[in-house]
């Protein structure tokens, strides 16, 4: 099981990307919106329309923004600060435009030192899936 998967698949992705590196960027995890602008495609919030009722102000990632969230991505947030909480010592940079979060640093822009060879890394990824692999995770406990 991983913990602090919901109720995005951005806290899924995080919780995982948290149990794979101690080093994890985030992008475009944002957890709440900004009055006038436009949201993901096909989304709930949309430019037209006003902030919902049970919109409040929250931080802001970046200074120059202004943030809102609902009761929905606060628990996302909230999520995500645990998961980040719970991986002790782990770096994570949160490149987001959103809503601040706990334990990551904001950063703005970030240059990749070290190469990454993509066919390795996604095999990598597909072999946490495996049986074989499942039996180690449930060995440790995971």
């Amino acid at each position: 099981m991983v913990e602090n998967a919901s109720p995005l698949v951005g806290n899924a992705a995080l919780a995982l990307a948290l149990r794979l590196s101690h080093n994890v960027i985030i992008c475009g995890m944002d957890v709440g919106y900004k009055s006038g602008a436009t949201h993901s495609k096909d989304s709930i919030y949309d430019k037209d329309r006003e902030l919902p009722r049970d919109s409040v102000a929250v931080v802001a990632n970046f200074a120059e923004s202004e943030i809102y969230s609902n009761s929905f991505y606060n628990l996302s947030k909230s999520s995500a600060e645990k998961a980040i909480a719970n991986h002790k010592g782990a770096k994570v940079l949160n490149m987001s435009d959103g809503a601040y979060i706990e334990g990551a640093e904001p950063v703005k822009e970030y240059i990749f030192r070290k190469k990454i060879n993509k066919k390795i890394v996604i095999s990598k990824i597909k072999s946490f899936f495996s049986a074989k692999r499942k039996d180690v995770f449930a060995k440790n406990g995971m």
